[in-house]
């Protein structure tokens, strides 16, 4: 199966509920779990991490599953609202850093040098795929 149709089939997939069951973590899969504690503690897939980390964890994973990704943002509500903020700028300036990265290495230049077509193409290869989920 191509890479392309797998992506459609998988985001598809993704939203019938009870018919994926297995998620992999950011260690081999396609979704990935960031929970904001109580405390402002941060655990990705259930270990527990500094915000420092976070990147280290999240970028690797951005880019070996591209379009495939998932990552699942969950809060508990007694977390401050400062933390969440922190956590959820955090994962965006991943997506921010891959997506330079990706251009410095296809076109020799920044992200913000590039044209508007490009940096969609760049934005269609690794999309900002966050699901707030509610706390289980």
């Amino acid at each position: 199966m191509n890479k392309s149709l797998a992506a459609v089939l998988w985001s598809l997939l993704m939203f019938v509920p009870g018919l994926v069951t297995a998620q992999q973590g950011h260690d081999g899969g396609y979704m990935v779990t960031v929970w904001v504690g109580a405390g402002d503690s941060l655990k990705v897939d259930g270990k527990t991490v500094d915000i420092e980390d976070l990147s280290a964890i999240l970028m690797p994973f951005i880019e070996k599953n591209g379009k495939l990704h998932i990552i699942r943002l969950s809060v508990d509500n007694t977390a401050s609202y400062r933390f969440y903020t922190l956590v959820q700028d955090s994962i965006y300036n991943c997506y921010y850093d891959v997506h330079d990265k990706f251009s410095r290495k296809r076109y020799g230049r920044p992200l913000r040098a590039l044209s508007k077509g490009r940096k969609e193409q760049i934005n269609n290869l690794f999309p900002y795929r966050i699901s707030e989920a509610v706390p289980d």
